[in-house]
């Protein structure tokens, strides 16, 4: 027999007694009634060990919601944090990971506009070189790759990038940017006798529309970034990449994580990219895990097929966990989805019920070929052919209970199961900033700049702090908690209102 070969957790473990990476406490697989079962209580625990050199290419996890992604990530996290100097960069939108791993002692960061705890930031301090200008406006506004862009999406993307780019060199503060990006006038005076001009231009109003319209887009999840004297410290991802000095935790919350993700998306790109410009040895003594648990949700990642194929050379280690394959070929293209997908040499399947996807993780672990005796019908001459069959179905993928999978490595299958561990919390998952208690508010702020006067609002005090006069209010009559009148003086007019 050839091809990859089902082996059991305790083969695994004696041919890999020389690992130095990390591991994972399994059981073996054991079989009931032709269905895959987790083991009994009284078997033999064993150690998936993965070489730390391999470790550095990648590990991908796959599975669906509730089939054990988390967990595994959790007992990763643990091993890293014993490790000198090496550092993790987490994407947790769930706030999963923070509330069981978050360290202010050791220098961990909570980015989130939100949460209290996350610190000022501005696009300004990731300049270092003047081309950085336009950098920044690529990690904004990500292109796709070729197979999924097409010319008329090419012109929008680019224009939006170079007015992005030309905005940043006035080095604004990210409510100056917010109020650029609403205001024409502000626009066209940047652009004015420049190049620029010539993508706004009035005569082709379709053209400026969909240009300043991209832009706008960008301005509604900037202004959920906070102001200066909002927050506790300042921040630089750039600066961060040169000293590396505890995590970096992105988390989110329900109710925005369709603004976040672009933000966060910009935060991860940019992040990759300084990180893959440094010098590759210090980076190699200086490793970091790029930890994305939900890949698919956000927005494309333009340099993360690089640093999947690359990213070892500098010390930059991904471990991905995303639901199934169509969600990454719909965010990456069917190519580029296939070479990261398969770039990591560790590969970890979970429970998989979507069938197109589980097909094609039978086919990713792999068949078996046999050369199998036959019998002709004269009953004389012999013959032999070569069979193939699939390591393990796709009924089986899609069967699997919880906290049961397989583990590919080269030529390897280990069918596996292992415990759920309870994880205790030792932070919050999440502070809110008082300034953005209700993220509704935030929507009815631009409503009301537009001039919608007839609005459904969520604590009206904070809403008019968010705009900026809360000073002045009084209320004129109150008939409820949930009904109230105000008098102020309009901030966008020379009228007063009442609303």
């Amino acid at each position: 027999m050839r091809g990859n070969r089902l082996v059991d957790p305790g083969e695994y473990d004696r041919q890999a007694s020389d690992a130095d990476g990390l591991t994972l406490a399994v059981r073996n697989m054991g079989t009931e009634g032709g269905a895959k079962k987790p083991g009994k209580g009284g078997e033999s625990a064993w150690k998936l060990r993965m070489r730390r050199s391999d470790e550095a290419q990648g590990i991908l996890i796959l599975g669906d919601t509730g089939s054990g992604k988390s967990q595994i990530i959790h007992h990763f996290l643990e091993q890293i944090a014993q490790r000198e100097s090496e550092t993790a960069v987490i994407y947790d939108p769930a706030r999963e990971f923070v509330k069981s791993h978050y360290r202010p002692e050791r220098g961990d960061v909570i980015l989130n506009p939100l949460d209290k705890r996350s610190p000022f930031w501005s696009p300004v301090f990731e300049r270092k070189y003047r081309t950085d200008y336009q950098l920044l406006a690529e990690v904004f506004f990500p292109g796709r790759n070729a197979e999924r862009i097409q010319k008329a999406g090419a012109f929008f993307l680019n224009a939006s990038r170079d007015i992005f780019a030309r905005m940043l060199e006035f080095e604004p503060t990210p409510t100056q940017l917010v109020e650029w990006l609403a205001d024409e006038e502000a626009i066209d005076r940047m652009c004015a006798k420049t190049e620029l001009a010539n993508y706004i231009a009035p005569k082709a109003p379709n053209q400026r529309g969909g240009v300043l319209g991209s832009l706008a887009t960008l301005g509604k999840t900037m202004r959920l970034l906070p102001q200066a004297k909002e927050c506790e410290s300042i921040f630089s991802l750039t600066e961060w990449v040169s000293n590396r000095h505890g995590w970096i935790f992105l988390t989110s919350v329900e109710e925005a994580e369709e603004q976040l993700s672009p933000l966060y998306a910009a935060y991860l790109d940019l992040l990759m990219r300084r990180l893959m410009s440094i010098d590759d040895a210090w980076g190699r003594q200086h490793p970091v895990k790029l930890i994305v648990d939900g890949v698919h949700s956000l927005t494309c990642l333009p340099t993360l097929e690089r640093v999947l194929t690359e990213g070892r050379k500098f010390g930059v280690n991904t471990i991905l966990a995303t639901q199934n394959k169509h969600q990454i070929d719909d965010r990456y293209g069917r190519n580029a989805a296939s070479t990261m997908l398969s770039s990591p040499p560790y590969k970890i399947v979970l429970r998989c019920n979507e069938p197109d996807s589980a097909e094609w993780l039978s086919r990713l672990l792999g068949t078996a070929t046999a050369s199998v005796g036959g019998q002709e019908f004269d009953s004389i001459n012999y013959s032999s052919y070569v069979g193939r069959r699939p390591l393990v179905s796709k009924e089986e993928i899609s069967n699997l209970p919880d906290l049961s999978g397989y583990l590919k490595y080269g030529g390897m299958v280990v069918p596996f199961c292992f415990e759920f561990m309870a994880q205790g919390e030792v932070a919050a998952g999440f502070v809110p900033r008082h300034e953005f208690s209700s993220v509704k508010n935030l929507e009815a702020a631009d409503q009301l700049k537009a001039g919608n006067r007839s609005l459904e609002l969520v604590g009206f005090e904070d809403l008019l702090e968010d705009l900026g006069i809360s000073q002045g209010c009084a209320p004129i009559e109150q008939s409820g908690e949930a009904e109230s009148k105000f008098e102020f003086e309009w901030p966008f007019n020379d009228s007063e209102e009442t609303i």
